[in-house]
């Protein structure tokens, strides 16, 4: 078992986004790959409460690896808890930065490189989502086309 922590943190146009996760990455001897959302078992730390984002952000990051996932294809099925989604007072978080966190620690994980035209449709992802309501989980499949 590897505890893989992933801070993302982007200025985009003046607004300061950051968050936090924790995954809890092993290998599976199962057919498929596991994802199990652990964060409701931690004492809530995380502004997303405030935001009505937490269920949410839970949400974003279940999909953002599962599609992550089918992308990346590792040689190996995996077991993914994820422990830690968690966003800053006077810092702004969204769906789609929790789901790229995830992303960017998962490809850390697998010793993954992300390229610079990479992270800037990641950014420009996690821009795109800041016109969205807070309820509505991105399309994560929008990363990989």
């Amino acid at each position: 078992m590897t505890l893989v922590p992933f801070k993302y943190l982007n200025v985009l146009d003046g607004v300061i986004t950051m968050c936090f996760i924790e995954l809890e990455i092993s290998f599976s001897s199962s057919e498929k790959h596991c994802i199990i959302i652990n964060t409701e078992t931690i004492p809530f730390k995380s502004q997303g409460g405030l935001e009505a984002g937490f269920k949410h952000w839970n949400s974003s990051a279940k999909q953002a690896l599962e599609i992550a996932l089918e992308n990346f294809n590792p040689a190996s099925k995996l077991h993914i808890k994820v422990n830690k989604l968690e966003g800053r007072l006077l810092l702004d978080t969204n769906n789609a930065s929790i789901g790229i966190a995830c992303i960017l620690g998962l490809k850390e994980y697998l010793s993954m490189e992300t390229t610079s035209d990479e992270m800037k449709k990641m950014h420009q992802f996690v821009k795109d989502d800041w016109k969205n309501e807070p309820t509505i989980i991105p399309n994560f499949n929008n990363i990989f086309e």
